[in-house]
């Protein structure tokens, strides 16, 4: 498995992943065009929020793709978002590997603490997250404390 960063010429291809995920995952009526747009903001540079998107391929085939970036209130926030794996790559470690990423990239931009939401609460446990609340649509919101 080799991770690196997206690049546009990627896009298509996590989009392929996430429309197989979206009914399994309840986003079958998410809009396409608003994951295109979040993808291509990793090359907007707008000087604000960047998003950084990791994508894991296998023999050059893109099989997962996932994002994190700074919450913009405070520098030391960061929020993980858009893991996603090709269904046929499943519980192959792609998942765990993407977020081992992120979390390192995140320590290297001297992040303090991370949120994110899932519905599998311990894929991120495994990492030291902790549940800290629940929406009403079945996710947990989660939060790690990175120790300095």
């Amino acid at each position: 498995m080799n991770i690196r960063e997206l690049k546009t010429e990627d896009i298509q291809q996590c989009v392929e992943i996430f429309k197989l995920n979206a009914p399994d995952e309840g986003w079958e009526h998410y809009p396409v065009e608003k994951l295109i747009f979040e993808l291509n903001g990793m090359f907007a540079n707008n000087g604000f929020i960047t998003p950084k998107y990791f994508v894991c391929e296998i023999e050059d085939k893109i099989v997962g793709f996932a994002g994190h970036g700074n919450c913009g209130f405070d520098d030391g926030v960061f929020g993980l978002f858009w893991a996603n794996v090709h269904p046929s790559y499943r519980n192959k470690g792609v998942g765990k590997l993407l977020t081992e990423v992120r979390l390192t990239d995140i320590k290297k931009e001297n992040g303090e603490m991370v949120l994110s939401t899932t519905r599998k609460e311990w894929h991120l446990k495994r990492f030291g997250f902790e549940n800290i609340g629940t929406r009403g649509d079945g996710y947990f919101l989660m939060q790690l404390i990175i120790k300095n």
